[in-house]
């Protein structure tokens, strides 16, 4: 019978695995850094589920606005080595926006030290610029427990104005959804066509669930 992995081994793991990322991190530059990141953290993150770090929510991405641009044109990749060119290519950028993308439902579900052990800094700063905050590539300067704490809240509250705008635009087309009832003399004041053409009080047209001025 197979030996269940514990839970200290699984964590074990992960510390490996993120211990593994920095390393890279410092060894690589531009496209090759946000590969290796992307593929360690997908790793990590997985064993993290597994581990029951990030259980009890959703992970589907919230629906936030399509990310075409990470800081703007001059978007430099994170290293401690010097890098010759700090514009990324569109491929290196297209990869950057899916991790952005991806990363987005781990900061409604997980708590900061996850979410900092998980990602790199430039995760963070694209998540919190998808977010609406004002972050650049070295504003802030440092990552803190506490940046990521509002990140987590602008992410957490953005999600809820897109439901809530979604709800209202919902109930909205409903209201306005056309049926076939009697009008009324107030339908006459608000809507002029009707007696323009002819159309009296009681007459039987297909009118929005609620009258709208015109």
């Amino acid at each position: 019978m197979a030996k269940e992995t514990s839970k200290n081994n699984i964590q074990q793991a992960i510390d490996i695995l993120i211990a593994a990322r920095d390393a890279a991190n410092d060894l690589l530059t531009d496209g090759l850094q946000i590969r290796s990141n992307h593929t360690l953290t997908q790793l990590i993150n997985g064993l993290s589920h597994a581990n029951g770090i990030n259980s009890g929510g959703s992970t589907t991405a919230p629906d936030f606005a399509p990310i075409t641009h990470i800081f703007g044109a001059k978007l430099e990749v994170e290293s401690k080595q010097p890098v010759a060119n700090a514009v990324p290519t569109s491929e290196e950028l297209s990869d950057l926006q899916e991790q952005v993308k991806e990363a987005i439902p781990d900061f409604i579900i997980s708590d900061a030290k996850a979410l900092k052990g998980n990602y790199s800094d430039l995760i963070v700063r694209g998540v919190a610029r998808a977010a609406g905050m004002d972050v650049t590539p070295t504003t802030p300067a440092k990552i803190s427990l506490d940046f990521i704490r509002q990140v987590k809240a602008a992410v957490i509250e953005k999600d809820k104005q897109i439901k809530e705008s979604k709800a209202a635009d919902e109930a909205a087309g409903k209201l306005n959804e056309l049926v076939e009832r009697e009008v009324t003399e107030e339908d006459l004041l608000k809507i002029p066509y009707l007696a323009a053409n002819g159309i009296k009080v009681g007459d039987k047209v297909k009118l929005p669930a609620k009258a709208e001025t015109k």
